[in-house]
């Protein structure tokens, strides 16, 4: 018999290239909320009616705890259209 479990861990690593040519690198882990993980999981296993793209990503400020009930950032600063990018054969 295999055992195999598959987790998803939010995460993300910001580059800010400052306007002297400084570069800063910034990796903060996350958590992925419910509406998140249901997109994730339609999107795999829906036969039908899956969910179309994440089309846009957005920055906040807000100092409130991440919960898994949220579904948007509590202090929104920025927000900007998405574009996808994998590599086949990587993870």
């Amino acid at each position: 018999m295999i055992d195999e479990s598959m987790q998803l861990h939010g995460a993300m690593t910001l580059i800010l290239r400052r306007a002297s040519g400084e570069v800063e690198t910034v990796h903060k882990d996350n958590i992925i909320v419910n509406v998140g993980f249901d997109f994730i999981a339609d999107a795999i296993g829906k036969a039908a009616s899956r969910p179309a793209v994440m089309g846009f990503i957005a920055l906040g400020t807000g100092t409130t705890a991440a919960a898994a009930t949220q579904s948007a950032l509590v202090t929104e600063i920025d927000r900007n259209a998405a574009t996808y990018a994998h590599t086949a054969g990587t993870k």
